[in-house]
């Protein structure tokens, strides 16, 4: 048996000890990490804007009019918008989860940093976090976007549902499901790729090696964290749009008396009005929950590096001569 002295071990923290460490975090920092995350919040609210403004222009004069709708563009054409929507929304998750990592992972090592600097980072290195984030994506949930894209492409070409069609459909929502959970599963031991890939200075490939080991026998405790923490913004979020509909509601019956045959420019304007401001709530709390997110993988990340560099230590003084 080795006589080398052996080093404090450090045993981690607990599930509890994590949930209160974001919590400070957060409260410390959340100027910083809700700014960098109003890019994705953004994303969101433009892309979706442009959805809502195409159907608003589509559909809504013929129905002001009482003429029959337009037909629903053919599924196809819905599935590469959706298609180009999710790539503008995973570039711009690229630049976040880089720019939200080094400022959580510095503010939980207590350095402040600024949302300038901290974008300043992403951008030396766009194209490479661009590319993880699409890696990742696709190691994740390229399964399951082959099996929407099929099921799809079935339900476009045939003409009627046949039997064989319906069976065909039901197999395919079953192994879609079980896609999705994989790709959860997967998405769990990557989900420190972004931090490992920031301050270690690693390439895609890297990135992802060393995300799976420091999630190695952490992927249960990484799920709870992020349940608990997106339970919690989502009680918040929900208790705001309840209280920005009552909001709405009243002044819906306040305004009724008064108009009571509104003009079609009229309704044109609420109908603008209301759904800008039901994005612009969804950005902001997604924007939230985004800063929730970041500011827990932060927190794990730092944890699982210490429990592996004491562990390594620890193996090294127990070999020494």
């Amino acid at each position: 048996m080795s006589g080398a002295a052996q080093l404090p071990s450090y045993m981690g923290m607990t599930f509890s000890q994590i949930l209160s460490r974001i919590y400070r975090l957060l409260r410390a920092d959340f100027r910083t990490q809700f700014g960098i995350a109003l890019l994705p919040g953004a994303a969101y609210f433009v892309s979706f804007g442009a959805f809502f403004a195409v159907i608003g222009v589509t559909f809504i004069p013929a129905a002001l009019r009482g003429n029959q709708p337009p037909a629903m563009p053919q599924l196809s054409l819905v599935f590469a918008a959706f298609t180009v929507v999710m790539i503008v929304h995973l570039i711009a998750l690229a630049l976040f989860l880089a720019a939200s990592s080094y400022a959580a992972v510095s503010a939980d090592c207590g350095i402040r940093v600024r949302i300038r600097e901290s974008y300043a980072i992403a951008w030396q290195r766009a194209g490479h976090f661009v590319l993880l984030i699409l890696s990742m994506y696709g190691l994740c949930f390229l399964p399951a976007w082959l099996l929407e894209a099929l099921t799809f492409g079935a339900m476009a070409a045939s003409k009627a549902f046949s039997p064989v069609l319906i069976v065909v459909i039901a197999v395919a929502m079953l192994l879609l499901i079980a896609a999705l959970i994989g790709g959860v599963v997967v998405a769990l031991r990557l989900s420190l790729a972004f931090p490992a890939s920031v301050f270690e200075s690693l390439n895609v490939r890297e990135s992802i090696k060393r995300s799976w080991a420091l999630t190695r026998g952490a992927a249960g405790r990484i799920f709870l964290v992020m349940l608990v923490v997106y339970a919690a913004m989502y009680l918040v979020m929900m208790l705001a749009m309840m209280i920005a509909i009552t909001i709405a509601v009243i002044g819906y019956l306040a305004l009724s008396g008064v108009l009571a045959h509104p003009t079609t420019h009229t309704i044109w304007i609420l109908t603008v009005c209301g759904v800008t401001v039901y994005l612009g709530l969804i950005s902001v709390f997604s924007a939230c929950a985004w800063a929730g997110v970041a500011a827990s993988l932060s927190v794990i990340y730092n944890d699982q590096r210490l429990r592996m560099v004491s562990v390594g230590q620890n193996f090294r003084s127990a070999g020494a001569p």
